[in-house]
């Protein structure tokens, strides 16, 4: 047995577990800024006032208008103690993982031997319904800007319904591989983004204050959608067709 294989066999679980704990702790500190911030408005152009805004997890380490120890913007006493959790808890997923490593490949394995085998027999092209599906969300886009504007309500759509919708861009074209799917997302992701920035622009919203947007918004949402794939995943079945082809 080449002993290099057998440590990257040990290893990978536990980084997977370590980086798993890091996501989500990065998800649970942007999501708290919704739960320590007095008001969201701002997030999206209804309002110009910046109070009342806070961010931690598990606990606050920086607050708008506040100074910490001679001066600094960020408790770094507080944001090294966060740290120190997140890397407390992942190593122990990351050990929980290596434990029970030959349980979480064979689940996973089995998804992959599925999604395999559905690629080999679905058409590589877009279909019909797929070809519907983004006309249809092009279409909606189009006439919403129309109808809206640069305002502040299609803002909040787009910092507040982004994942949503590259989730749906994601799942819902049954007959394209995985790589294609992936640059799509990252185009649709990237206009989007250029979208918010241009109606935060029109709105005289700071460039960062739009970005900071996104980020508040999009991360939390995307660790939580990429958990509950997982977690899917790990509890469930694949189709019992997979195994008899």
């Amino acid at each position: 047995m080449n002993p290099n294989t057998e440590a990257d066999r040990r290893l990978t679980p536990l980084r997977t577990g370590f980086l798993c704990a890091i996501l989500a702790f990065a998800g649970l500190t942007a999501a708290s800024w919704f739960i320590r911030s007095e008001s969201w408005g701002n997030l999206c152009g209804y309002t110009k006032s910046f109070q009342g805004e806070a961010i931690g997890f598990p606990f606050e380490f920086w607050r708008i208008n506040r100074t910490h120890h001679g001066g600094w913007l960020i408790d770094f006493p507080t944001l090294i103690l966060n740290v120190a959790i997140a890397l407390l808890v992942g190593t122990a997923l990351g050990l929980i993982f290596t434990r029970y490593r030959n349980w979480f490949a064979d689940r996973f394995a089995a998804h992959r031997a599925y999604d395999a085998n559905q690629k080999h027999n679905a058409a590589p092209t877009f279909s019909l319904r797929g070809l519907l599906f983004f006309t249809t969300v092009l279409a909606g886009s189009i006439a919403a800007f129309q109808k809206l504007g640069p305002s502040p309500e299609l803002l909040a759509c787009i910092i507040f319904g982004g994942p949503a919708i590259l989730l749906a861009i994601a799942m819902f074209p049954s007959a394209m591989r995985w790589e294609n799917r992936a640059w799509i997302i990252v185009g649709f992701a990237g206009l989007l983004m250029a979208s918010a920035i241009a109606i935060g622009s029109h709105l005289s919203m700071p460039f960062d204050r739009v970005l900071f947007g996104v980020f508040i918004s999009w991360v939390p949402q995307s660790v939580a959608g990429a958990a509950l794939a997982t977690l899917f995943m790990l509890v469930t079945s694949p189709p019992q067709e997979s195994t008899s082809q």
